[in-house]
C-alpha cells in the first residue's frame, strides 16, 4: 500500500487522494487525465502530485487537514463492518454510516429510522429523490401524490415525507402544516376511556376545568374523538381517547390552524394547563 501523501506546509494539508496506475511503465500506463475519469484542467490549482513508495501516483487536495482523513479512515472501517454484518452494498450501508454521524440539522419530525422501515428508504434518500423530481415547483398535495403513485409510498407516509422535504428546504417551518401551524399535547389518566370522553364531550362536565364556550362541538365519535372550534379564533381541536387498560386513558389534543409559531407555544402551555386542572376535577 503507497505511503500517505506529504502534509508539506500548514497552507497545504492532505485531504484526499486519487490514485493512478505508474505513469512510465506497463500496459495499464496512463495520463493523470484519464485516472478514474479525472481531468486535470478541471482541477487546476486545487490538486498536488505525490508519488507513493510502489511508484503508485496520486493527487492530495488543499485545504482539510489529516483529522479529516482520519475521520474517512474510520468511517470506511465503521462502512466495512456494517456491510458484513448486514450484507448491504458499499453504498447503501456507508449512507446509514453517514447519516448516524452527520444528523440533518432541521427537524423533520420523524426519525430516520421510522421513514426507512415504512418506506424502504431513508430521508436524505426521500430528499435527493424530491429535489431530483423538482419540489420546489410544486405544491404540497403534489409532492404527497407524487411519493404515493410514483413510489408506492402510503398515505400518511407521502404526507410526512412531503412535509420534512418543505421543513429541509425552508418551505415549512416546524409545527407548520398546509393549513396552518399545530400542536399536540397528550396526557394519561388513572380512568375508564368513557369517563375521560365525557369529560370533553359533555358541556357540563367540561365547563369543570375548561372556561365555558372555549370550545364548540363540532363532531364526536363516542369514546374515540371529538372535534371542536376553538373560540372565535377560527382553530380547530381534534381530541383523540385511547384505552390503554380498564382504569388507564390517554387523550391526544392536537390543536390545528394556529396562526404562527408563537401561537403554538402559547397553545401548548394552555393545554398542559387545562389537562392539570382536569385531572383534579376527574
Amino acid at each position: 500500500m503507497a505511503d500517505e501523501p506529504p502534509v508539506g506546509s500548514p497552507s497545504i494539508l492532505a485531504t484526499a487522494v486519487i490514485l493512478a496506475p505508474n505513469l512510465s511503465a506497463g500496459p495499464h500506463a496512463a495520463g493523470l487525465d484519464e485516472a478514474k475519469g479525472l481531468r486535470l484542467e478541471d482541477l487546476s490549482g486545487q490538486l498536488d502530485p505525490w508519488v507513493g513508495d510502489l511508484g503508485s501516483v496520486g493527487l492530495v487536495s488543499r485545504g482539510r487537514g489529516r483529522g479529516q482523513m482520519t475521520r474517512d479512515k474510520a468511517r470506511k472501517r465503521e462502512t466495512r463492518t456494517r456491510m458484513a454484518k448486514t450484507g448491504e452494498r458499499y453504498a447503501a450501508a456507508r449512507s446509514r454510516v453517514v447519516e448516524a454521524h452527520d444528523p440533518p440539522v432541521y427537524d423533520p419530525g420523524v426519525s430516520d429510522a421510522s421513514v426507512r422501515r415504512a418506506t424502504g428508504r431513508g430521508l436524505r434518500d426521500w430528499l435527493r429523490i424530491l429535489d431530483e423530481w423538482g419540489a420546489k415547483d410544486r405544491k404540497h398535495g403534489e409532492i404527497a401524490t407524487y411519493l404515493q403513485e410514483e413510489h408506492g409510498v402510503p398515505g400518511w407516509w407521502s404526507q410526512t415525507v412531503a412535509v420534512a422535504w418543505e421543513r429541509a428546504r425552508g418551505v415549512r417551518q416546524k409545527y407548520q402544516t398546509a393549513s396552518g401551524f399545530q400542536v399536540s399535547v397528550s396526557k394519561t389518566f388513572p380512568v375508564e376511556v368513557g369517563a375521560l370522553y365525557r369529560a370533553f364531550a359533555d358541556a357540563r362536565r367540561r365547563n369543570r376545568w375548561l372556561e365555558r364556550g372555549t370550545l364548540k362541538v363540532r363532531t364526536s365519535r363516542e369514546n374515540q374523538s371529538a372535534r371542536f372550534d376553538f373560540r372565535e379564533e377560527g382553530s380547530r381541536v381534534h381530541v383523540y381517547f385511547e384505552a390503554k387498560g380498564p382504569e388507564k386513558t390517554t387523550v391526544t389534543i392536537q390543536h390545528e390552524k394556529l396562526a404562527g409559531a408563537e401561537a403554538v407555544e402559547e397553545k401548548r402551555a394552555f393545554w398542559k394547563e387545562r389537562l392539570g386542572k382536569l385531572a383534579e376535577t376527574l
